[in-house]
């Protein structure tokens, strides 16, 4: 990674750019750890409601009615 820093120029327009190729990179990261987050609590979950639905409704009501 050295090498290829030190072959950049210096000054605003660099140092601008570098701080826009870290925020795609951390927007990026973002945006995969959401989609991963998505996808593994749809592979959790979407067996119990194509195999029961009835049973994963009840129990979403009543998790959500007090006692």
């Amino acid at each position: 990674m050295s090498t290829i820093v030190s072959f950049l120029p210096e000054g605003p327009v660099a140092g601008l750019a570098a701080a826009g190729l870290n925020l795609l990179v951390a927007l990026g990261l973002i945006a995969v750890s959401l989609a991963l987050g998505v996808a593994i609590s749809l592979l959790i979950g979407l067996p119990a409601v194509v195999t029961e639905p009835r049973r994963a409704i009840r129990a979403r009501i009543n998790a959500r009615m007090p006692e």
